[in-house]
């Protein structure tokens, strides 16, 4: 993957799909409130912890839903990361295109790139 391609997919990912998420989960908290605030009218001893835990239980779909969401935006800025790290590596070691150690932790990338901006950051 190109370094363009890995930043266009990244931001696609960070400014639609996780805002998604973060709406799909005020759905379910606004969708939940009712049960808990019946609940508690209903009850005769309200107690803060109980009631923080039973919105957590209750929302534990949202959260497991939000990540779910949000593994596109963790796994394209690890790319990026590791385009980085790959760069310097070829770097400072002077790598050939043809060593195992960037076929082992760069073979996602586009090689060419690479050596290209780590001859110009020289």
């Amino acid at each position: 993957m190109t370094h363009t391609t890995i930043n266009i997919l990244f931001y696609i990912s960070l400014i639609v799909i996780l805002p998604i998420g973060a709406y799909l989960m005020f759905l379910w908290g606004r969708k939940i409130s009712k049960p808990i605030a019946k609940g508690i009218e209903r009850s005769k001893h309200v107690s803060v912890n109980g009631i923080a835990f039973k919105s957590f239980v209750y929302m534990i779909p949202a959260i497991i839903g939000f990540f779910i969401f949000a593994i596109p935006v963790i796994y394209f800025s690890s790319l990026m990361k590791k385009e980085d790290y790959c760069i310097e590596v070829i770097r400072f070691n002077h790598l050939k295109k043809t060593d195992p150690i960037l076929q082992e932790r760069c073979s996602c990338l586009d090689h060419d790139e690479l050596f290209e901006k780590a001859a110009k950051s020289q």
